[in-house]
């Protein structure tokens, strides 16, 4: 009897056992218990032939040798970091992932070399003359082209009787009146150079050749001849190198000086085209001697730009020495000649 309900129980245990496996493998399925405990449950399916359950241990087999493979793999894990394997999250930049070439850093052009200022003329350029007289001098010669630059052979800053004298290829200052470096001093010193440069221009630049034949107008015992450009210029006010034509007057002249003679007309005339240049054009609005004068100088120095501004306002009164009248020198005249 005890065999019997033995034997009857295990069958109910069998039955019970393998329609719980089918009812329960989705949540096997879920689980994923550990392989031993799965290879145990498929075997006993498998011994027991009074139910088909075939299908059943197929897929709990498979679900074992998943697990299995599973454990013998390294986890990996996903994180966004290992994105930029071997690049730190601090100096990530679009350049690593880009051609190398386009951000490349670009080298800085090297700048254009300066400009090497104009060598000081030879004839200023000397050591017993002091540099800002030197700078002061060269800066007017400059303003003239540059042949009549070359008929200045000789520059002097010494003692001497007067305050300048100049001549074809002569220009000398007097020394004892410009010893100090000051504002007041070189202003006068440079317009000093603008006068005794007007007369190496009229008298060593602008020169006539004998086959044009001789005139009145002499320079001491130098004939000047006929195609001189500066005859045209004495022979607005002059019958010679010292007489004034008929009915010449006192505002015929920018200075008082420059009714001295004809070589003093031109130097005062020439100075006051350089530095006061706004009232010789004023004057000239309402004087033709002084329009022709005007003119003569635009005709044959019509590069020579103005390199001052006049502080003298024309009011009627005419000076007597135009190297005494305020004006700021700019110096922008230089720039046409080099």
């Amino acid at each position: 009897m005890r065999e019997k309900l033995f034997l009857l129980a295990s069958v109910v245990f069998l039955s019970g056992s393998a329609d719980h496996a089918l009812f329960v493998t989705p949540s096997i399925t879920e689980a994923a218990p550990a392989a031993s405990n799965l290879q145990f449950f498929a075997a006993s399916l498998h011994s027991n032939g009074k139910h088909s359950v075939a299908p059943q241990r197929r897929v709990l087999v498979q679900l074992a040798r998943e697990k299995e493979a599973r454990q013998e793999q390294p986890v990996v894990q996903t994180h966004y970091r290992q994105r930029t394997t071997n690049v730190q999250r601090s100096t990530f930049n679009v350049t690593n992932f880009l051609p190398r070439s386009r951000f490349a850093p670009r080298t800085r052009p090297k700048p254009a070399p300066a400009p090497i200022p104009d060598p000081i003329h030879p004839a200023i350029d000397k050591p017993n003359i002091a540099i800002h007289h030197r700078l002061l001098a060269d800066e007017v010669v400059k303003l003239v082209p540059k042949h009549c630059q070359q008929s200045l052979r000789r520059f002097y800053v010494k003692p001497i009787g007067g305050r300048a004298l100049g001549g074809k290829s002569t220009i000398i200052i007097n020394s004892e009146l410009f010893q100090e470096n000051t504002y007041d001093l070189n202003q006068e010193f440079r317009a000093l150079v603008v006068h005794e440069l007007g007369h190496v221009v009229d008298l060593g630049c602008f020169r006539g050749t004998p086959e044009s034949g001789t005139t009145v107008y002499v320079d001491g015992n130098d004939m000047m001849y006929a195609n001189d450009p500066s005859i045209e210029f004495y022979q607005i006010s002059w019958l010679s190198s010292h007489s004034q034509r008929r009915g010449t007057n006192k505002d015929d002249f920018v200075s008082g000086y420059a009714s001295w003679d004809m070589f003093e007309d031109f130097a005062e005339s020439f100075a006051y085209y350089v530095l006061h240049r706004s009232e010789f054009e004023k004057r000239a609005e309402t004087n033709s001697v002084i329009a022709a004068k005007l003119n003569w100088l635009q005709t044959y120095l019509p590069n020579l730009q103005a390199p001052a501004i006049s502080k003298h306002a024309w009011d009627g009164n005419i000076a007597w020495d135009i190297t005494k009248l305020d004006y700021t020198w700019t110096g922008i005249g230089q720039i046409a000649q080099r």
